[in-house]
């Protein structure tokens, strides 16, 4: 069960962050820049208004633009590269990495996007929208 306010940040501890408000969104991304930022099959976020958010630390940052013509950027620790959070010019408020938070066990996606870049190992629920590129009305 999720309580407030959200604690995470990254590996070595040098980012850390509070957020005092709950998520509007939790998704899993399935796009190339997903996969190759974090390693894996995917990224799992939650989105969370700025405003309810602080962050102690200094960030890297990486921009891109991203498949749907939005600007993206991923802010990672210098020290010890962990992704942290995320903001894209198509979406409000900040995309947190599930990953970053010190308890992720509440973390329940809500949906999956960018399915058509999915690994072939990957299973994605039938229980969870899936959206091939991004939803409509999403950017």
């Amino acid at each position: 069960m999720m309580k407030l306010p959200i604690r995470g940040g990254c590996a070595c501890g040098r980012v850390r962050y509070e957020i005092r408000a709950e998520p509007t969104m939790s998704g899993i991304c399935h796009c190339r820049e997903c996969q190759r930022s974090s390693g894996g099959d995917s990224a799992s976020n939650l989105l969370v208004p700025l405003e309810a958010v602080t962050v102690a630390g200094t960030t890297r940052c990486r921009e891109y633009v991203a498949d749907s013509g939005s600007r993206v950027e991923h802010h990672f620790c210098p020290e010890c590269g962990s992704q942290v959070y995320g903001k894209s010019a198509g979406m409000p408020g900040l995309a947190i990495r599930a990953g970053s938070l010190d308890d992720a066990s509440w973390f329940r996606p809500q949906l999956h996007v960018f399915t058509s870049s999915a690994r072939p190992w990957t299973t994605i629920p039938t229980d969870v929208p899936a959206f091939a590129k991004m939803p409509p009305g999403a950017s």
